[in-house]
C-alpha cells in the first residue's frame, strides 16, 4: 500500500524550506566552524553580511522605509540646502500647479503611513520656476506634506521619491548626521539581527556616512562580532551606556533600536529630555503606540514615565510589515518629535526629569554593574 501514495512539495513550500536551509546553512558555517581561523570566520560573515545588505536594498521595504526616512530628514529643517527662510506657506493669492496638491498648514509636517501595500508616491509636475510651492505626496503607504522649491520639485520623468533623491543628492549626505546602533544582538547566530544590521549597512550607503558617526554597542556581542563591525566600517562604542545617550545639539542623530526593551529607549527619552533635544533625533525601534497600548498604565508611569509622557504628541510612522521574514522589522515605527508640537507643551511638561530606575527582575536591559 504505501507503494501507491507520494509525498509532493509544493513550489512556494520548497523554495521557502530552501531558503531556512540556507540560512541555517551560513550560521553554521560562522558559529560552528571547529577549523579556520577567526580572519576566516570574520570574512565569512562580512561576506553573508555585504549579501544581506544588498538583498535587503532590493526590496520593496527598503525603498518605503528609506523615502519615509528621507522625508522626515527633510521636514525637520535639518538639510543645509533648506535653511529654515526657505519653509514658508504658500500666499494665498500665489498661482497653484494644477497637478500639485497644495497645503497651507503648518510648515512642520507629519507623515502617516496606513497600509501594507507598496509605495507609489508621485511627484507633481512644476512649470513655475520662481515660486515656492507646498508640495504633498500621498500613496497608499504614506503621505506627507512639505514645501520644495520648484526646482527641486521639477520631475519630468519621475514617478517615485527616489527619482526626488537622485535629483537632490544633499540628502543622502546631510552633514553631520550620527547613526547610533543600539541592541542588536548576536547577528553571526541570529537572522533576525543579521538582517536588521543589513539595514543599517544599506541605509549607510544611502546616507554615506563615514565610520566616526557610525556608533554600535551591544554588550553581548561576541569578539568575531565587534572585530566584524570594525571592517565593515562602524565604530564600536566603548562602554555600555544603557541608552543614555545625548544626541547632537546641531545635527540629527538617528538612534536604531530594533526589538529592543522599553527600558533603553525611556533611558534615551530621558537623556534627551527637553524640546530642544528631542527635536534633533529620530527613533526608529518599536511602536511607541503598542507599548503604551499593551502596558498597564501604572506600570508605564512607575518604571516608562518618558515613553508614557512623550507618546501622544510623538510623530509616529509605522514600517510596513512587507520584509519576507515577518519576525524581523514587525512592529518597527520611526519616531520624531516635531519642534512646533514640543514648543506648544507647557513648561511643567519637562519639570519631571528623574533618571529612571528600573526593577531587578527587569530583563529587558542590561545595566552596568
Amino acid at each position: 500500500m504505501a507503494d501507491e501514495f507520494q509525498v509532493v512539495v509544493r513550489s512556494k513550500r520548497r523554495q521557502k524550506f530552501s531558503k531556512q536551509r540556507k540560512h541555517l546553512q551560513e550560521t553554521l558555517q560562522v558559529c560552528q566552524t571547529t577549523t579556520g581561523d577567526d580572519e576566516e570566520k570574520n570574512d565569512t560573515l562580512i561576506n553573508i553580511l555585504q549579501d544581506c545588505s544588498k538583498e535587503i536594498e532590493s526590496t520593496n521595504f527598503y525603498e518605503t522605509f528609506r523615502d519615509i526616512l528621507l522625508v522626515k530628514l527633510h521636514n525637520g529643517l535639518k538639510c543645509e540646502q533648506h535653511p529654515p527662510s526657505f519653509f514658508c506657506t504658500v500666499p494665498n493669492d500665489s498661482p497653484i500647479p494644477p497637478s500639485a496638491a497644495i497645503s497651507t498648514a503648518d510648515p512642520s509636517k507629519t507623515l502617516s503611513s496606513n497600509s501594507n501595500e507598496e509605495t507609489d508616491l508621485k511627484i507633481p509636475q512644476i512649470e513655475n520656476a520662481n515660486k515656492t510651492f507646498s508640495i504633498r505626496f500621498e500613496s497608499s503607504q504614506a503621505s506627507s506634506s512639505f514645501l520644495l522649491s520648484s526646482g527641486e520639485a521639477v520631475s519630468s520623468r519621475i514617478d517615485r521619491v527616489d527619482g526626488f533623491v537622485e535629483n537632490a543628492n544633499h540628502c543622502k549626505e546631510l552633514d553631520g548626521l550620527e547613526l547610533v546602533i543600539y541592541g542588536i544582538g548576536n547577528y553571526a547566530e541570529c537572522l533576525i539581527a543579521r538582517y536588521q544590521l543589513a539595514l543599517m549597512l544599506a541605509l549607510r550607503n544611502t546616507l554615506k556616512l563615514p565610520q566616526a558617526r557610525l556608533l554600535v554597542f551591544d554588550p553581548r556581542l561576541s569578539n568575531i562580532e565587534k572585530s566584524v563591525i570594525n571592517e565593515l566600517g562602524l565604530s564600536l562604542i566603548s562602554h555600555n551606556e544603557e541608552g543614555k545617550r545625548l544626541g547632537s545639539v546641531e545635527h540629527w542623530t538617528l538612534f536604531f533600536m530594533p526589538h529592543c526593551g522599553k527600558a533603553l529607549c525611556n533611558n534615551l527619552l530621558w537623556a534627551n529630555w527637553s524640546p530642544h533635544q528631542l527635536a534633533n533625533i529620530i527613533i526608529i525601534g518599536n511602536s511607541f503606540s503598542s507599548i503604551v497600548e499593551r502596558s498597564p498604565e501604572q506600570l508605564l508611569k512607575k518604571y516608562y514615565y518618558y515613553i508614557w509622557k512623550i507618546h501622544s504628541i510623538t510623530d509616529e510612522t509605522s514600517l510596513p510589515n512587507s520584509f519576507k521574514h515577518a519576525d524581523v522589522f514587525n512592529d518597527t515605527s520611526i519616531h520624531c518629535f516635531r519642534s512646533v508640537d514640543l514648543s506648544r507643551l507647557p513648561k511643567d511638561f519637562w519639570l519631571e526629569h528623574t533618571e529612571p530606575v528600573y526593577d531587578s527582575s527587569d530583563l529587558e536591559i542590561i545595566v552596568n554593574k
